[in-house]
């Protein structure tokens, strides 16, 4: 299970990244943030919707709050063998928030932002090895871990 916890690490890590340069983007802190997503208009279609912000606070730092959280879970499931329940819950509630995110780009806004999609499908695919590696463990999600003493 460490290399899973490894490889959520190091994805949360990517993701913390991309992130913050779609807050930059966002902001338009960025000198060439026009050029970022690859001279695409897509990314200004999702970055000027309604569903960029939530009650005002920008996706993207929404993102980086909870990517760094979840890059901290992550570490002390690899460090301490702890936490394993709430990296779980992180991971559920990222991955349908992410599926929610491919779902408004696809067919409210109608345009994909690179960096979202990729946030996203990450998100989304260590959920699923986080779930599917747990169960094959424990023979359910919420299995409690007998620890010896």
């Amino acid at each position: 299970m460490k290399r899973v916890y490894w490889l959520i690490l190091c994805v949360a890590l990517l993701n913390i990244i991309l992130s913050c340069a779609l807050y930059g983007k966002h902001q338009a802190l960025d000198p060439n943030a026009a050029k970022m997503c690859f001279g695409s208009t897509q990314c200004d279609l999702v970055l000027k919707s309604s569903y960029a912000t939530v009650w005002g606070v920008p996706q993207a730092l929404i993102g980086v709050v909870a990517f760094t959280a979840l890059a901290l879970v992550a570490w002390l499931c690899i460090v301490f063998d702890r936490a394993e329940r709430v990296l779980l819950l992180f991971l559920l509630g990222g991955g349908l928030y992410a599926l929610r995110m491919l779902y408004l780009q696809a067919f409210v806004i109608g345009a994909f932002c690179p960096y979202c999609v990729t946030i996203d499908i990450s998100t989304i695919l260590v959920c699923a090895l986080l779930l599917y590696m747990n169960k094959r463990r424990n023979g359910h999600v919420f299995a409690h871990k007998a620890r010896s003493v």
